[in-house]
C-alpha cells in the first residue's frame, strides 16, 4: 500500500468548504486511488448497487449496497471498486460542523471519538441497520441541497448532517460501539476543566500561551497539553491560533482597521504571519477577505 497523502480543502468561491457532498460514481478498478487523509469526518452511504473494499485505518471493510460507515478524521483510508460501476454518497466535514459553538462542552464529548485516531478509525453500520431508519432521506435531502444550492443551504445542511450525526451516535450507544476507554479520558470533570481554559483562552487570545492556561487550570504543562488536545481534537497551539483567527475575521467584517492592526491586536507578532496563517485557515488573504464582503 501507497504511503497517504494529506488532501487539503476545497475551495468554492475563494473559500474553503467545511462541508462538501457527493453524489460518486467509479467504475471497477484493479488498483486502488492512492490513500490519503484529511481534517474532515466522512459519511457514506452506499446508496445504489455498490461492492466496494474500503482499506481504512490498516484495516479492509466490505461496503456493499446500503451500508453506511464514518471514517473519522485525519485516518488514512482509500477504495477498491469491484462492480463496473459502484455508486453511493458522501458527506464530509470537519468535526466543528457537529459543534453548536466553537467551544460547546455539551456535545463535544460525542464528536471525540470520532476524532480520535483509536484502534479502529471508523464505525460501520450494515443495509439491515438502516433500512427502515430516516438516513436514506436525510442524505437525499442533503445531496439536494448541496446541488441546488438554494439561499440557506449551508444551513440546512449542517442540520441535516447533524440528524445522520444523532442517528450514529445513538445506535452506536445502543449495539455498544463506543470507546471505553475515551470515555472514561473525557469525563465531565476533565470537561469542565478544558472549558475553563477555553474560556481563558477566549478572554486573553492576543496574550495566551500553553504554559498559563496550564496553570489556570492547576495542571502540569504535559497533562495540560495531552488531555487538551484528547478532549479538544488539536493541540493548544492550533485552536489559539484558530481563535485568534476568528477573532481577526470578526474584525476585518465588522471594522475598517488596517490588516497590520488587526494582526496585531489578535495576537500575531508580524503581519506577515499572521496574512499567511489567515490564508491557511481561509483559503484567501485577510484584504481578499473583506473585498469579498465588501463586494456583497
Amino acid at each position: 500500500m501507497q504511503q497517504a497523502v494529506r488532501e487539503k480543502r476545497r475551495v468554492y468561491k475563494g473559500l474553503e468548504l467545511p462541508i462538501e457532498c457527493y453524489n460518486i460514481r467509479f467504475h471497477a478498478s484493479k488498483e486502488p486511488k492512492t490513500p490519503h487523509y484529511h481534517e474532515y469526518i466522512e459519511f457514506l452511504y452506499a446508496s445504489g448497487e455498490c461492492d466496494i473494499k474500503v482499506w481504512v485505518a490498516g484495516q479492509y471493510v466490505d461496503f456493499r449496497t446500503g451500508d453506511f460507515m464514518i471514517i473519522n478524521a485525519n485516518v488514512p483510508h482509500t477504495f477498491f471498486y469491484n462492480l463496473p460501476l459502484n455508486n453511493y454518497m458522501c458527506i464530509k466535514a470537519v468535526p466543528e460542523m457537529l459543534y453548536f459553538a466553537n467551544n460547546s462542552f455539551f456535545d463535544i464529548k460525542y464528536v471525540m471519538p470520532f476524532i480520535e485516531n483509536n484502534l479502529s478509525g471508523y464505525r460501520f453500520f450494515s443495509a439491515d441497520e438502516i433500512r427502515n431508519s430516516e438516513l436514506p432521506q436525510i442524505f437525499e435531502e442533503a445531496l439536494g441541497e448541496w446541488i441546488d444550492k438554494k439561499y440557506g443551504y449551508e444551513v440546512s445542511l449542517k442540520s441535516l448532517l447533524i440528524r445522520i450525526f444523532l442517528w450514529s451516535i445513538r445506535r452506536s450507544h445502543e449495539t455498544g460501539r463506543q470507546d471505553g476507554e475515551l470515555e472514561r479520558e473525557n469525563s465531565i470533570e476533565n470537561i469542565r476543566l478544558m472549558q475553563k481554559a477555553a474560556e481563558y483562552i477566549s478572554d486573553n487570545f492576543s496574550t495566551a500561551n500553553e504554559s498559563e492556561a496550564a496553570c489556570f487550570v492547576n495542571m502540569s504543562y504535559s497533562h495540560f497539553s495531552r488531555l487538551f488536545k484528547r478532549i479538544m481534537g488539536k493541540s493548544f497551539t492550533e485552536y489559539l491560533t484558530a481563535t485568534r483567527i476568528n477573532a481577526a475575521e470578526r474584525m476585518l467584517f465588522e471594522t475598517d482597521m488596517p490588516v497590520t492592526e488587526v494582526a496585531l491586536a489578535c495576537g500575531f507578532a508580524t503581519s506577515s504571519h499572521f496574512i499567511d496563517r489567515f490564508k491557511k485557515a481561509k483559503g484567501v488573504t485577510p484584504r481578499q477577505y473583506r473585498q469579498k464582503f465588501s463586494d456583497r
